[in-house]
């Protein structure tokens, strides 16, 4: 399983390509299921390794209980990492929204009109559970504005 690296559809002035990198193929397990299966000096040392493969600029930061944190320029990314997951929405599973929740439905059903309830749409709006293969991912921790 290779890990992903994914940027925008611009790489937002930080140097690099905005295409998905394929960079660990086949050399690292980096599954969630064998991920916690280390030691934390074992996830560390892995993370290291890790880092050395990155796009150039990318270094290992640190550790944060599982968590395992790179930098470049800027920028902050953990680690998440793949495996097989079950995704999507349990509708047998009972779901009551928020107060919140509820009254943003409210608001928006009247001002487009909408008849459903709120559960009704959540029904119709989502995909049923099912197991789904994903790839590990380095992820941004910051969410900032990339339009200037």
């Amino acid at each position: 399983m290779s890990v992903q690296f994914l940027r925008g559809p611009r790489d937002h002035g930080l140097g690099i390509d905005a295409k998905v990198f394929n960079l660990y193929e086949n050399v690292m397990n980096l599954s969630l299921e064998h991920w916690r299966s280390l030691a934390p000096s074992a996830r560390e040392a892995a993370a290291r390794q890790l880092a050395l493969s990155l796009p150039a600029g990318f270094s290992f930061d640190s550790m944060a209980g599982e968590n395992a944190f790179f930098t470049f320029e800027v920028a902050t990314f953990t680690l998440i990492p793949g495996g097989v997951f079950s995704v999507g929405f349990d509708a047998g599973r009972s779901w009551d929204p928020t107060p919140e929740e509820a009254e943003s439905w409210r608001a928006m059903a009247e001002e487009y009109g909408l008849k459903e309830s709120i559960h009704e749409h959540v029904l119709a709006a989502t995909l049923r559970t099912r197991r789904a293969e994903l790839a590990p991912i380095l992820i941004e921790t910051t969410a900032r504005n990339i339009s200037s």
